[in-house]
């Protein structure tokens, strides 16, 4: 048993993905931590910067993040969408636009995430009943957006096993 929380909304991403970034985020919705196939790879393996162990935004048609309805538990949504567009989006040029409402299984545990331009806003509350009133700003320069992150997976699509 766990927590579940639904997502109703979308954001767009623009201009649609290339072949090369769409491979990277595409990483993220295949990792599994427990694949470890080499134990001298294990930093390759498992990068500790990112939010969690599972990533459950997905892609719909390149220009289209989803949440993915058929996973369970998410956990870390807004940690994650922070990490994509700092990590993977934005290094390459750009950007998400959309809403999101998210209900969980508490009454007292729902809201909206809204991105303008990487811009996100987040406003609700949590199953505990505290108010959610965040907004995370977009990366403006070089220097927020994490390059050696970026080398770091465009690395492991280089070094991952193919899943049997």
């Amino acid at each position: 048993m766990g927590y579940d929380t639904r997502f109703e909304g979308e954001f767009k991403i623009t201009p649609a993905l290339d072949e090369k970034t769409r491979e990277i985020f595409q990483h993220w919705v295949d990792y599994d931590p427990n694949d470890v196939y080499d134990a001298s790879h294990s930093d390759d393996v498992y990068d500790a910067s990112h939010p969690n162990r599972y990533m459950q935004w997905i892609l719909y048609d390149n220009e289209t993040l989803i949440f993915d309805e058929e996973s369970e538990k998410f956990s870390g949504y807004v940690s994650w969408l922070r990490y994509l567009i700092k990590n993977v989006f934005a290094p390459n040029g750009y950007k998400l636009n959309g809403a999101m409402r998210w209900m969980g299984e508490d009454i007292l545990d729902s809201g909206a995430i809204q991105i303008e331009n990487n811009k996100i806003i987040v406003r609700g509350s949590d199953r505990y009943g505290d108010i959610i009133n965040d907004e995370y700003p977009a990366p403006t320069s070089d220097s927020e957006v994490d390059s050696s992150s970026k080398q770091k997976k465009i690395n492991l699509l280089k070094k991952s096993p193919e899943k049997t």
